[in-house]
């Protein structure tokens, strides 16, 4: 049988970043024993704070892991940073910065660079330094994901293309997301789905329908798509964003 998504609830986005912390430190503890690279991509979006700070409390006191840690993103806005925009600017601040990760374990992608190119160095440096499948692509050990009032998971948006640097690419450009800024960086379908460990954190208003139309597998949002194809992937969502 396919299982089915693994969905929590919680009263407050505090609760539910404590645990998805919590989740994502075991995912990665349990990697392997060798000294290989381990590697997570992070998101932004509102619940990325509490989340990071969850992070680099449980992280801080675990330093051999941390030593091991490569930090990739799951999407970029296309700007500077330094910008208010900017998903790396926001994990410095809350989460690398606190566990002085030093600069060669973290992979930004690129924003200020032209998008294509972002996205091309994006993936050479993923492919540098995580293990592949056996289909050839580079696998995350864990992939964290918000979801927008869209169903969007990382800059993955319905009806927006995707374009590549080159056909296996594993980072993309959109050039028209609806939302501003509209051109992302994003990890593609296949880079996504072959993460080790997948965890969506479904957090703030205006989110219900959206959430149980993917739940009920309506693919034309993203999330329906990625549970579709990783029906293992872990779901925290708080109470907020199930009220219409």
């Amino acid at each position: 049988m396919t299982p089915e998504p693994r969905v929590q609830v919680f009263t407050d986005a505090t609760a539910l970043a404590a645990a998805a912390a919590a989740d994502m430190v075991a995912c990665l503890q349990a990697v392997r024993a060798n000294p290989s690279p381990v590697t997570i991509a992070l998101s932004g979006g509102r619940v990325a704070m509490p989340l990071f700070r969850h992070l680099a409390s449980l992280l801080a006191a675990r330093p051999e892991l941390v030593r091991r840690l490569h930090w990739f993103w799951a999407d970029e806005r296309a700007v500077p940073p330094d910008h208010t925009d900017s998903n790396y600017g926001l994990a410095r601040k809350h989460l690398l910065e606190p566990l002085h990760i030093p600069p060669g374990q973290q992979h930004r992608i690129h924003g200020e660079l032209p998008p294509m190119e972002a996205a091309a160095l994006a993936d050479v440096a993923l492919r540098d330094r995580a293990e592949t499948t056996c289909g050839g692509v580079p696998a995350l050990d864990v992939v964290w994901l918000g979801m927008g009032e869209d169903g969007h998971v990382a800059s993955l948006f319905p009806n927006c293309r995707v374009e590549l640097p080159h056909p296996s690419s594993t980072y993309g450009v959109v050039q028209d997301a609806p939302k501003p800024p509209p051109v992302r960086i994003t990890l593609t379908w296949h880079a996504l789905t072959a993460a080790r460990n997948i965890l969506v954190l479904v957090a703030g208003p205006g989110k219900a329908t959206a959430f149980q139309r993917a739940l009920r597998g309506d693919t034309a949002l993203p999330l329906a798509r990625l549970l579709r194809t990783r029906p293992d992937t872990r779901l925290y969502v708080e109470n907020d964003a199930l009220r219409k």
